[in-house]
Order: C-alpha cells, then structure tokens, then sequence
C-alpha cells in the first residue's frame, strides 16, 4: 500500500518570506496529486501527480546529506538540523508531465508516526544564512549529472566513493539499480554495511533544488521534502523561470555524457 502524506496544518500569510510560502503551497499540491503548471500565455496544465513508496532510508545519527553524488566532494556538509536517528521512509512523487511522459517532482522521506505539520523551514547547511536571501532565492544543493540524493554523510561518503572509483562508466551496482530503476529512483546501500540512502532522477535535470524540512508539533522533523522545482508557484513568477512549457527530450542513454538514463513505468518498490 503506498502511503500517505502526513497532514499539514500550516498557514501562511501574504508577508511571509517566499521560503515558508512554497514548501506549504507544494506539499498541498502533492496532497492533492495534482501540481499546476502555468506556461506564459497558455492555460493552465494539472500534472497528475502521484506518490510511490521505496524502502527506507537510514539516519543512524540523524544527519542529513543532499547532494549529486555523482559530482559532490566525497564528505558533502549535513544539514544544520538533526533529525530523530533512525529509519525514513522514502518516497517518490511522480507527475505525468506529458503523453507517455514522467518526471520526478520530489523525493520524501517520512517518520514512522505520521505527525502532522505545523510549519516549515528550509534546509541549510552551515554557514548558510537565510537573512541574505531575496525573493524566490534558496539554498540549495547543485546538480550536474541529473541525479540526487538524501541519505546519510556515511551513505553519501560510500555513494560518491563508488562512483568515482568507477569513473563515470555507470558499471557500478548503484549506476546499475537507478538505470533499471521504472520509477527513475532507488534505495539501496552503496556497500556492503553502510547506510541505506536514495538516489533519484533529478526533476528536468542539471540545477539547484531546495530541500524543506515540515516540523511537528512536538518540535521534530517529522517529513522532508527535496522540491525538484517542475513547477513555479503563485509566489515566484517573477523571480524564477518556468519549467519548459513542452515535455523536454526524454533522458540521455548510458554512455551519452549527459547523466543517467531511465526509464517510465509504475513499479512501486526497489530493493537492496
């Protein structure tokens, strides 16, 4: 059974920074299924959107990494904030973006007690700090091969380590998972005893995505979002460029230099 998304009770106001407007407008979208793209001079387009269940992602000590494993330095920065050590359920939305056509909208990971939300906050790493940003601006983390990720500095660490030591021929076994991967994500460990993470195609692409942490009402982080940005909000049209108003070119095929490849179907699950 795929499972749902904790409620979230959250309201916001015109005054709020932009950073707490849109993690609240996109986890409604994702609630309902459907994410709204507006083209310029176009109506606007309902993207059904749906969420399929991975296995879960472990958080030994709560850290938190975010990163194209494929690119990052071998020991990425967690975030500044500390979740609850243990095991998140890992979650992919998908949104059928054209004919025959999907793409990864976000990838989740979920506390066990379902919690709900009363407010959200930014993901940041140290030294980042939200004061210095504009309208529509983030922290977030680069993306160069199409790919991201969340997991823990150790997954991270074996992760980019694998791929390095196989340099860039996608022959590796976690290369191998996400190409064969229906839902164009996986979780699995990256050797033998670490961790487990997830790995994900990445939105359109090649970019920066922000990752929002919703807050309980206890205090803790009890869901994180890794936004792919597919779709402007109400709140960022002039700050940001839309999303291609046209299905891009389906993903680069192994070998090609341009990322990874993948593929469409609705398999629910991958395994270690």
């Amino acid at each position: 059974m795929i499972p749902g998304l904790p409620e979230q009770h959250v309201e916001t106001s015109p005054d709020d920074p932009w950073r707490v407007k849109r993690p609240a407008w996109f986890y409604e979208a994702l609630c309902r299924g459907v994410l709204v793209h507006a083209p310029p001079d176009k109506s606007p387009q309902g993207w059904p959107t749906r969420l399929e269940r991975l296995w879960p992602v472990e958080l030994p000590d709560g850290q938190l990494v975010a990163c194209d494993p494929y690119v990052a330095e071998a020991h990425v920065p967690p975030f500044t904030t500390v979740l609850a050590p243990g095991e998140y359920e890992a979650v992919i939305a998908r949104s059928h973006v054209g004919p025959d056509h999907e793409r990864n909208a976000a990838a989740i990971l979920l506390r066990s007690d379902n919690a709900r939300i009363i407010g959200w906050e930014m993901a940041v790493t140290a030294g980042q700090d939200l004061t210095t940003l504009g309208t529509g601006e983030f922290f977030g983390y680069g993306v160069d091969a199409g790919v991201g990720m969340l997991g823990s500095p150790e997954g991270q660490a074996a992760a980019t380590a694998q791929f390095a030591a196989d340099a860039g021929m996608l022959d590796d076994d976690l290369s191998r998972a996400l190409l064969d991967a229906p839902l164009e994500a996986v979780v699995a460990r990256p050797t033998p005893g670490s961790p487990r993470i997830t790995i994900f195609r990445s939105g359109w692409g090649d970019g920066s995505y922000p990752t929002w942490l919703g807050r309980g009402e206890n205090g803790q982080v009890v869901v994180v979002v890794n936004d792919l940005l597919l779709v402007e909000d109400p709140y960022s049209s002039e700050s940001q460029p839309p999303p291609p108003s046209e299905p891009p070119v389906p993903p680069a095929q192994p070998g090609s230099g341009d990322g990874l490849g993948g593929s469409d179907a609705s398999e629910a699950r991958e395994g270690e």
